[in-house]
């Protein structure tokens, strides 16, 4: 058997400052469960933050890492709830540079000189020390027989470490659990993705490790949750939650937001992945290569001025004036490191493309500090909800009815149960193993009535509609019920029902049939993707339900929105509205529906949008020269006007389509616009007044006077009195007014009369303040400045006070330099 490398053998077994730690199964089995809980924590508070930050968080700073950056926000909880409670105090988040495997490098460690390594490239200039207390559940190794590919850097164990924090008076240590691993989970539309989290939460070990106040170093509790996801682009989104106490001496103050909350070094540190994933790689290609080497000495390497050209490759020794400087980790003394800088060429920086195959061949070699690079993963933990999807509970696979039978007949033929029991079973170990069993009927003889259903509508060829109408109504009443509707949606997405339907619809004859088929589909299509309607009528009933399933198809789905586009809806759309308009009892709001639909860009899971390809194609086909004629004769319509107006504040994206909306003659609409007196409780017709008000003023000086001649502005003045507390009405009202404004400066004196007031009190309301400052600014206004409050103590959120006084206590107090000699 060959020997362990000498040196390989003393680092994993290096020295240690505190008495070893032994744990009992049951200790064990708590701190296990506690990382659990943690993980639940971590995923509830990312989907909060995703849904609503700005009611959450308070940006406070960037902080730049080489090509990446992380914004650092505070928390707007009372400092009371910030630690040991449900809300964190300080989030950070950010697009790092580098893979989720980088990341998890940089944060994988198993022993005390991999901890120690790891952190004095990622914090050089704070790291102090650190050591493994005790592993719980170590990082895999390489094995022969390890097949799964789940969770190759998952770790559980107990860690102290001290640092130097910016602007501290003292160093601080931490005694915490550490929790980091890789999960994969599939989202809304099943396609797989993978997520990364380390999790550090601070526990108490008098006995193994007590304070250090004798040191002066000052022992704090904290508790952070990172939590990655890899991109498309090649980067990773970063998200991580902390809380922090300082300790039962510090002021409430500074318990709450110190100066150097926002650079805890563990928190920060994650940006530079990409670099110290790399260093860390060449550190172990260089301790492998010459295992024997360490560098006693106290002086750093040779400044780079005095080195000689052609530079050598510090690991295959290749000469050139083209090398890659990085750092390293190199041995010092007998347990000691440092950081120092070696050239590499582009061959050794460069990590293989693809990772090596695991064989048994490779179990045999040593490992290196880090353990080996590939290493297989064990059963995953906890799965990660997926960021996209805006729910707190995690996706669930599914099975198909046959599957389910089958591990039926199974437990009853091996096992000798009787039916009932051997259910019983199938449900229980599907559903332990997180199985969604909404869509399964859990009897051997009963077909589940949606799939008994749809092969009758599928199978029946007759020209009789009876039979398709009383199944129509069957699987209505399966979407209607409020308990396994969702799962009903499922199975019929799963044995193509949109399709069994769709190729039903030309041949159906009977109106009130084809209404009931397209509202069964638009109930099917729901939170369904990918399907394409066709089908003709001239029934204006069932056009309305056509327009209805349309809706749902294409909203919140790039994919729909491009095929119906590529099918020619766009013209059918414009003829269809043609065609309405000239009937007096021809409405049109479905079509303005189903048009904003399609011009809105609300697929947040697309990378690239098809909006303006879509505005364009409305543009081409003459929606503007057929809606605006139209739109003077419909004002009596809150509901059609607000949806045509939203509908042409789709269109106003581009300068030229604003120019044709002009020529078209928008702007003599504006007396419409002014008609807002006859629908004041109308807020979102209201809202969209103000929009299309905005969207025409925009970088048009010449629509500005004229709209101003038309007292618009007095119109945007009404309806912010009328909703004063509406933060939708007043954001669009402030943006038209500054549009009419900004490139208008004989305009403010004007337009300044008449909502002066009411802007003023849209500044304190939280998601429209912004816009009314900068108004206010835009119109030479007297703005308030924002202070911090003498009586209150320092804090990164100021509230918006007047304080004229300020600037009189500067401008009396300001002096001009040596101004005392003149």
């Amino acid at each position: 058997m060959k020997r362990p490398n000498p040196t390989i053998r003393r680092l994993s077994t290096s020295s240690t400052r505190f008495p070893a730690c032994h744990l009992t199964p049951e200790d064990e089995a708590q701190y296990m469960a506690l990382s659990q809980r943690l993980l639940g924590r971590a995923i509830a508070e990312c989907e909060t933050t995703l849904i609503d930050m700005d009611s959450h968080w308070k940006y406070v700073r960037t902080i730049p890492v080489a090509t990446s950056s992380l914004k650092v926000y505070k928390s707007t909880h009372h400092p009371s709830t910030a630690f040991g409670g449900a809300a964190a105090q300080v989030m950070a988040t950010g697009i790092v540079s580098g893979t989720m495997d980088d990341i998890m490098t940089c944060l994988s460690a198993d022993n005390s000189f991999a901890f120690r390594m790891n952190s004095a490239l990622l914090m050089p200039k704070e790291h102090l020390d650190c050591e493994v207390l005790h592993t719980i559940v170590p990082l895999p190794t390489s094995s022969p027989t390890s097949s799964s590919t789940s969770d190759k850097f998952r770790f559980l164990g107990l860690k102290w470490g001290a640092t130097k924090w910016p602007s501290a008076s003292k160093h601080r240590d931490l005694c915490y659990l550490e929790s980091t691993g890789v999960t994969r989970t599939s989202d809304a539309q099943g396609h797989v993705m993978e997520y990364g989290y380390c999790l550090m939460e601070s526990i108490d070990l008098p006995a193994i490790c007590p304070p250090l106040d004798q040191f002066s170093i000052k022992r704090v509790k904290v508790s952070l949750r990172h939590v990655f996801r890899t991109l498309p682009i090649g980067c990773t989104l970063v998200m991580s939650h902390c809380s922090i106490d300082l300790g039962s001496h510090a002021s409430p103050s500074t318990m709450w937001m110190p100066p150097d909350l926002t650079t805890f070094p563990h928190l920060v540190s994650i940006a530079a992945a990409a670099e110290v994933a790399t260093a860390i790689r060449l550190s172990n290609a260089l301790l492998l290569r010459h295992p024997t080497t360490a560098d006693n000495s106290t002086t750093w390497n040779v400044p780079e001025f005095l080195r000689k050209f052609p530079r050598e490759c510090a690991l295959c020794h290749h000469k050139s004036d083209r090398l890659q400087k990085h750092r390293v980790v190199n041995l010092l003394g007998s347990t000691g490191i440092k950081i120092v800088a070696q050239f590499f060429c582009h061959a050794c920086a460069t990590p293989p493309a693809t990772p090596p195959a695991t064989s048994p061949s490779s179990a045999t070699s040593p490992p290196s500090p880090l353990g080996p690079v590939i290493r297989p993963r064990p059963a995953p933990t906890m799965p990660l909800a997926p960021f996209s999807e805006m729910q707190s509970r995690a996706a669930k696979r599914h099975i198909t009815q046959e599957t389910f039978n089958e591990c039926v007949r199974e437990n009853m033929e091996e096992f000798d149960m009787i039916e009932e029991d051997a259910i019983a079973d199938a449900v229980t170990q599907f559903e332990s193993q997180g199985v969604d069993l909404s869509t399964i009927v859990k009897a051997l003889d009963v077909v589940h009535p949606v799939l008994a259903a749809l092969k009758v509508i599928e199978a029946d060829e007759s020209d009789d509609e009876t039979c398709l109408h009383v199944q129509l109504v069957a699987l209505q009443d399966q979407f209607k019920d409020a308990v396994g509707s969702s799962g009903a949606k499922e199975l019929a997405g799963q044995i193509n029902g949109p399709t069994i339907l769709l190729q039903r619809l030309p041949a159906v004859q009977d109106v009130a049939t084809r209404i009931l088929l397209l509202s069964t589909l638009q109930s099917m299509v729901r939170c369904r993707s990918q399907i394409f309607l066709e089908g003709q009528s001239n029934d204006r009933y069932t056009q309305t339900a056509a327009f209805s399933s349309l809706k749902c198809i294409c909203a919140k789905n790039e994919v729909n929105k491009k095929r119906l586009t590529s099918h020619g809806i766009i013209a059918r759309l414009v003829v269809l509205f043609r065609d309405r308009s000239m009937v007096p009892e021809g409405g049109t709001k479905d079509i303005a529906d189903v048009i904003r639909v399609l011009t809105l860009h609300d697929d947040t899971t697309s990378m690239f949008s098809q909006t303006h390809d879509i505005v364009k194609l409305f543009v081409e086909h003459g929606v503007i020269d057929a809606v605006l004629p139209y739109l003077r004769g419909v004002s009596s319509d809150p509901d059609t006007l607000s949806s045509w107006l939203a509908v042409v504040k789709q269109l106003a994206i581009t300068e030229d389509t604003c120019r044709k909306l002009v020529a078209a003659g928008i702007l003599d609409l504006l007396p419409t616009f002014q008609q807002h007196a006859h629908h004041p409780t109308e807020v979102y017709l209201q809202t969209l007044g103000c929009a299309t008000i905005a969207a025409i003023c925009l970088r048009s000086p010449a629509n500005c006077d004229r709209v101003v001649q038309m007292h618009a502005h007095r119109a945007i003045g009404l309806a912010m009195v009328g909703f004063p507390d509406n933060v939708a009405l007043l954001r669009q009202a402030s943006l038209a007014i500054r549009n009419m404004v900004v490139r208008n400066e004989q305009l403010r004196p004007i337009v300044l009369e008449d909502v002066e007031r009411q802007l003023r009190a849209a500044l304190p309301l939280r998601g429209c303040g912004d816009e009314a400052y900068a108004a206010l600014r835009d119109l030479g206004a007297d703005v308030p400045l924002a202070s911090i409050g003498r009586s209150q103590s320092a804090n990164f959120n100021p509230v918006m006070v007047s304080s004229n006084q300020l600037v009189e206590a500067i401008q009396d107090n300001a002096t001009a330099p040596f101004g005392e000699f003149d």
